[in-house]
């Protein structure tokens, strides 16, 4: 699977090309609004000293960002439908971190 990095401030039909995220498809596109939402791996590892800390650390530190992206229909509604789709899916790797990614 490719990876891409798109900036947070350029998840939008203004600044990205009419190419579907997901199949590559030029024609029938729309842009669909997406929320993106991930923290440091290393959160991961407080877990195992406290619970409480890790998650406060964990809300803390999670980013946010959102934006519009390129979808054609079919992949639009493969891709709401959630996690069981990762390998086909934009997810929270392409903006680099760990976390998930949700329809707006």
């Amino acid at each position: 699977m490719h990876s891409i990095n798109i900036p947070s401030g350029e998840l939008n039909e203004f600044d990205l090309p009419p190419v579907c995220v997901v199949t590559g498809e030029r024609e029938g596109v729309v842009f669909k609004p997406v929320k993106f939402s991930w923290y440091p791996r290393w959160i991961g590892l407080l877990v195992l000293f406290n619970l409480l800390i890790a998650i406060i650390v964990a809300s803390a530190m999670t980013k946010r960002v959102k934006g519009t992206l390129p979808f054609t229909e079919e992949a639009w509604s493969r891709w709401k439908r959630g996690p069981g789709l990762a390998s086909e899916t934009p997810g929270p790797g392409a903006l680099a971190g760990v976390g998930r990614a949700t329809p707006a």
